[in-house]
């Protein structure tokens, strides 16, 4: 920003600074470009978003894709659940499966989506979180209701959300596949590419305006308004301040620049926090400080992964299953919609995994959980707070990160990795 002479700017600055940023026009811009989602308000509503995606699944909807995009799913879930190691189905079975007489309910028994497949002897549900949290025990009431009212087919959960969150409980992430909206925009775009010349030119507008709303609010990527608002209201708050106050009061300068921008204005105003996605970009750079002692394993989306190296001579850590490629059974993890530094106790054998869980709770690991299933959190360190009257700037994210994984390094790390060697007999580690 530019500063007056030996001081901070004038109301007036700040207010310049403001409409001559790119940043409100390039805002403006994607605003001007028509989508029905947008006018009708209901671009991060979980309702219509389980009601668009039910009406996509319908094997006789009035898209006139028939089961393609259903099928599509189905294949995108199992490959996940594959990969997870707890996949009911194979997309090879999906490829098979007739589904034809697939029913599909939005709503139902309080399941945002349900698809049930008779003839191939199948229930998917799927819990859909866009811009709330889950309730406590909802995923497993709603498996509990699928298993009762559907006896004879088997239940595939999905959890569906904008990162691919996996749920809170250990119990529910042992079962439901954790699914990003990244894929759901990825399914639309072969839609339109493969099936075009099939379906109504209405249709086809349609599908476009939903995967356009899906980049422009739900998913991460230069096209998302709702992060471009948030950057400028971060870099422009002394303005945005001034606008807010002038909103009832005709002919200031700042409620002149209102009536030109009311649009972007809004939006800006009322653009979500997003301090979080900034924390997950900058946890790499930040944890490279540290890279004689954490090296990365095997990422995911949303989900950074380090090992400690400290912990490579012991083998029973190394016996892995059906979790990263490496094989390591446990593993540091950072994951963006939990804002936390997770020491994480994967798949792998009982009794070293029944050990580990024993010394977090002997040894009083902070953050320790008592779950028994195959994901296991022994220690956990808060790595941002976004408590304030104002949203953290991505300087004030970096810093908070910066502090808790030195705060970590200081406190935690050694101790953690030392009770670690000494439970499987290896003396101490030192940072020297």
């Amino acid at each position: 920003m530019t500063q007056e002479q030996g001081g901070a700017q004038s109301p007036e600055q700040a207010l310049q600074a403001l409409i001559l940023d790119p940043d409100l026009e390039r805002l403006e811009d994607l605003l001007a470009d028509f989508n029905l989602f947008d006018v009708l308000g209901i671009a991060r509503r979980e309702l219509q978003h389980s009601a668009f995606l039910a009406w996509l699944l319908d094997p006789r909807g009035s898209h006139g894709l028939r089961d393609y995009f259903l099928r599509g799913f189905l294949s995108v879930a199992a490959t996940e659940a594959r990969e997870r190691g707890t996949a009911p189905f194979t997309p090879l079975d999906v490829d098979g499966w007739n589904l034809s007489d697939v029913e599909v309910a939005a709503e139902r028994h309080n399941i945002d989506i349900l698809m049930i497949g008779e003839s191939d002897k199948f229930v998917c549900l799927i819990e859909n979180k866009i811009g709330t949290g889950e309730h406590s025990g909802q995923l497993s009431r709603y498996m509990s209701t699928v298993e009762t009212e559907y006896r004879g087919l088997t239940p595939f959960p999905v959890f569906l959300t904008p990162n691919g969150a996996e749920p809170e409980e250990e119990s529910d992430a042992e079962r439901y596949v954790p699914l990003d909206y990244g894929k759901i925009a990825v399914l639309i775009d072969r839609v339109l590419e493969t099936r075009r010349s099939t379906i109504s030119v209405s249709v086809t507008s349609f599908l476009e305006q939903y995967a356009q709303t899906l980049r422009r609010h739900v998913l991460d990527n230069t096209d998302n308004i709702d992060e471009l608002a948030y950057r400028v209201y971060s870099n422009h708050r002394d303005a945005i301040d001034l606008i807010i106050n002038a909103q009832s009061v005709p002919g200031t300068m700042a409620y002149r620049i209102y009536s030109n921008h009311r649009d972007a204005i809004d939006l800006i105003i009322n653009a979500q926090s997003v301090p979080g996605t900034m924390a997950w970009r900058s946890i790499d750079a930040v944890m490279k400080a540290y890279d004689a002692h954490l090296l990365p394993d095997e990422h995911q989306k949303g989900i950074r992964r380090f090992y400690a190296t400290e912990l490579e001579e012991i083998p029973d850590l190394k016996k892995g299953e059906h979790w990263t490629g490496s094989g390591r059974i446990l593993l540091f993890e950072y994951k963006r919609y939990r804002k936390a530094l997770d020491l994480v106790l994967g798949p792998g054998p009982e009794e070293t995994r029944r050990r580990l869980k024993d010394l977090a709770q002997r040894d009083g690991f902070p953050g320790a959980s008592r779950g028994s299933q195959k994901w296991s959190y022994i220690y956990r360190k808060a790595v941002l707070s976004e408590e304030g009257p104002r949203p953290l700037d991505a300087e004030e994210v970096r810093s908070q990160v910066e502090q808790a994984v030195a705060e970590f390094f200081k406190e935690d790390y050694w101790p953690l990795v030392n009770a670690i060697r000494d439970e499987f007999g290896l003396p101490p580690a030192s940072a020297g």
